[in-house]
């Protein structure tokens, strides 16, 4: 049974298994900024957070998408590159073979979603691109191609649908 405590407990847990990946101040704050947002989301709203919590439960995948782009976000304010985000789940995140059972979305469609929202919010940090020479940058790219080809395509014809990646 899901109890008021458990959902609406208010704190921010770091292992270590997540600080090892990290190898600077942005990746640093690609991890507390996931995390804190992750938290925030759980307890804010009605009755202490347990309504929210239960949305939480409900629409997981919905959840995780809404926590990536509130922690670009929250490294932007700070002064943080947004772009480690990607690095930082790249490391931490393997991808998945399928989504449909999983309570997490596909690394690759995480990837996908934050990529556009800094291209479309953000867009300096990618002209102005400090990681491009990182390895997991690279391989983001590579594997991210139709992604971005359909990114592409959006923009070419100002649709405001939304993108399903892959």
């Amino acid at each position: 049974m899901i109890s008021d405590k458990t959902l609406t407990k208010r704190e921010v847990v770091v292992y270590d298994d997540l600080y090892k990946s990290v190898e600077n101040d942005d990746e640093l704050a690609a991890m507390l900024a996931r995390e804190i947002s992750l938290a925030i989301r759980s307890f804010d709203g009605v009755c202490n957070g347990f309504l929210r919590s239960l949305q939480v439960k409900v629409a997981p995948k919905k959840f995780e998408m809404v926590a990536d782009k509130r922690a670009v976000d929250y490294m932007v304010s700070a002064g943080y590159d947004p772009v480690a985000l990607i690095i930082y789940i790249q490391k931490t995140s393997p991808q998945l073979r399928f989504d449909m059972i999983s309570a997490h979305n596909l690394t690759s469609k995480r990837l996908a979603s934050i990529y556009e929202y800094i291209y479309t919010k953000y867009p300096y940090f990618l002209k102005n691109n400090q990681y491009l020479n990182n390895e997991y940058y690279q391989n983001f790219l590579l594997t991210s191609s139709n992604n971005r080809r359909l990114l592409e395509e959006k923009i070419k014809t100002n649709s405001k649908e939304k993108i399903k990646y892959e």
